[in-house]
């Protein structure tokens, strides 16, 4: 078996623009030699407006799928598929074909005339007759080429392609797996860094010497009365002066005070006496 020609009617769109085309052309790509063939029906095709409209089909087909393409002009025995190449091949003998048909359309299928002349450079076009075989070796001929520079050029592309594809499933994958792994780190209630370079997450972190840790707490608090003693100082008045106006202190030096002003209050009477009576007796 040399050859599988693999059909896909329907419409073209459908096939080169959906999801399922492109499965089936990068499946059948990864495994063996794999062009496409875009069948034009010539007789069809004699008006400059409808061959230009195949044109940008196959330019889309090819720019879609990035496989060989090879042009084959069908129905050659109704409709002999020369006009086709020499449009192709020459840009003077399209306009003229185009100012023939006097089409609204002739301004815009000339610009795209333009457009697609490196397009035309680099494509393989074939005339075959499915009716009376006529040109079916040329046509295999065209195929055998076209695989040969599949292997050279689109196989290669293709590789670089799935192993892009093969390094970004793999990147998606360790970070799903970090991601889970992170996640079972938050469930059990430690601390997550989302960086490969940063230091492993750690959990909780056990007090080993509970007598260690009261002493922590003493030293905080006496921190925080120096602190306080600090902000009194700075207020204005010192800490003896806090001290006394809180009334804290106790009954002897209360009874010493009450006792050393009433013992001056006597004397200064007793002074004011004094000088009372010497002042009646002169």
């Amino acid at each position: 078996l040399n050859y599988v020609l693999l059909d896909t009617p329907g419409q073209i769109e459908i096939f080169t623009w959906s999801a399922s085309g492109a499965i089936i052309s990068e499946s059948l790509a990864a495994t063996l030699p794999t062009i496409i063939i875009y069948v034009v029906d010539t007789p069809r095709s004699a008006r400059a407006v409808t061959f230009m409209s195949n044109m940008l089909y196959a330019c889309s087909i090819l720019y879609k799928t990035k496989l060989p393409l090879l042009l084959v002009f069908n129905k050659i025995d109704v409709q002999p598929h020369q006009f086709a190449i020499d449009w192709m091949s020459d840009l003077t003998a399209f306009q003229a074909a185009l100012q023939e048909e006097k089409s609204y359309m002739g301004t815009l299928a000339t610009s795209m005339a333009l457009m697609l002349e490196e397009f035309y450079n680099s494509l393989t076009a074939v005339g075959v007759s499915a009716l009376s075989g006529e040109g079916m070796e040329e046509f295999f001929q065209a195929v055998d080429r076209a695989a040969a520079e599949f292997e050279v050029t689109y196989a290669e592309e293709l590789r670089q392609r799935a192993k892009q594809r093969d390094e970004q499933e793999a990147q998606r994958q360790a970070a799903a797996a970090q991601k889970f792994k992170s996640d079972r780190l938050a469930a059990a209630g430690a601390s997550v860094v989302l960086d490969g370079n940063a230091p492993q997450a750690k959990g909780p972190k056990r007090r080993e010497n509970r007598a260690g840790d009261e002493r922590d707490d003493d030293d905080e608090e006496d921190d925080e009365d120096e602190d306080e003693d600090e902000d009194e100082e700075y207020a204005g008045y010192t800490v003896k002066d806090e001290m006394y106006n809180r009334d804290e202190r106790d009954e002897a030096t209360e009874r010493e005070d009450y006792e050393s002003l009433s013992r001056y209050l006597k004397a200064q009477r007793e002074q004011r006496g004094r000088s009372g009576g010497q002042g009646n007796s002169s």
